[in-house]
């Protein structure tokens, strides 16, 4: 394995990316003995309760707590909490500040989203092996959780529903059976319940 990682994770809600990256990223400097760095579209939907107000907070990068796109206020509190107005912006943000990582060589990023379609997954694996054509020797690490919908579903801890983790679920297969693309790296599929 090359010096530098990119480990991209594949699930629905609740499937156990969080415990994944947790128990065999964290946990294992045998294998992963660089820093790492988790980012997440998640990220993006913490609002600041004491300045209670997600607009200003998105137009002001307050309370987006990159650490490459705006400081890090440890004094004040978060929460999650999702809206569909700022997912976009989110995604956005979440691969400027992937892209800005490989572009200061950061030894290993895990982006920890759901990624369940083509769309999702793709500009992160093109993007780093962009960067390893260019020279900076990272290898992609493409980690799918699978998880039986309905213990995904009853586990998650943002609230989404039996009927949109199945269509996660579906969009995942789809993904992995249909729209794979030969120059992906092979996915290292984990069974999570």
């Amino acid at each position: 394995m090359s010096n530098n990682l990119v480990t991209i994770m594949v699930g629905t809600s609740g499937a156990g990316k969080d415990h994944f990256i947790k128990e065999e990223i964290l946990n294992n400097v045998a294998v992963y003995s660089n820093p790492v760095e988790i980012i997440s579209t998640d990220d993006y939907m913490q609002v600041c309760l004491d300045c209670n107000d997600r607009k200003a907070n998105l137009a002001d990068g307050h309370p987006l707590r990159s650490p490459l796109l705006t400081p890090r206020c440890i004094t004040h509190r978060f929460e999650y909490q999702f809206s569909f107005t700022n997912l976009e912006l989110g995604h956005g943000l979440c691969y400027g500040t992937f892209s800005k990582m490989l572009e200061l060589n950061y030894q290993h990023v895990v982006v920890n989203n759901t990624n369940t379609t083509v769309a999702e997954i793709g500009p992160y694996i093109t993007c780093a092996q962009a960067r390893k054509a260019m020279g900076d020797e990272y290898e992609v690490e493409i980690v799918v959780v699978r998880c039986d919908p309905e213990v995904a579903a009853a586990r998650n801890v943002h609230g989404v529903s039996l009927k949109a983790v199945r269509d996660m679920n579906d969009r995942i297969s789809h993904l992995l059976e249909k729209d794979w693309a030969r120059w992906y790296p092979n996915p290292r599929i984990i069974d999570n319940g």
